[in-house]
């Protein structure tokens, strides 16, 4: 008895957000709201959570999809690390440039460096 006057309860704040979100939207006039990425990430965060079914229901200010967009976008923000080029890492430019020093120094050393013996 008590869980059903819980959900009841639970059920008329909901439509009265609901009610409430639709009066607010109203008042935008058709424009897009402006979101902040601190907005959006809760948003999609606690979209996730209820799913599409009821996002269709309930968000009445960005669609379900781009609710469920942002939260796939934060997973992979989270998930992204840099990429390493394939391959051996290049020299550095220090080496580079003492390398060609040291050649220009020491210009027998290309003729000995291809000698076969």
């Amino acid at each position: 008895m008590v869980l059903g006057w819980v959900q009841s309860q639970q059920q008329e704040a909901l439509e009265y957000l609901r009610a409430e979100n639709r009066i607010l939207k109203a008042q935008l006039h058709g424009r897009r709201p402006r979101l902040t990425d601190h907005e959006r990430r809760r948003l999609a965060v606690l979209g996730k959570r209820l799913g599409r079914r009821l996002l269709r229901q309930v968000a009445t200010i960005v669609t379900p999809d781009t609710i469920l967009r942002w939260h796939w976008q934060l997973i992979t923000q989270k998930w992204t690390y840099p990429r390493r080029q394939p391959g051996r890492p290049g020299l550095l430019r220090e080496i580079r440039r003492l390398v060609v020093r040291m050649a220009s120094e020491n210009p027998g050393w290309a003729i000995h460096a291809f000698k076969v013996h």
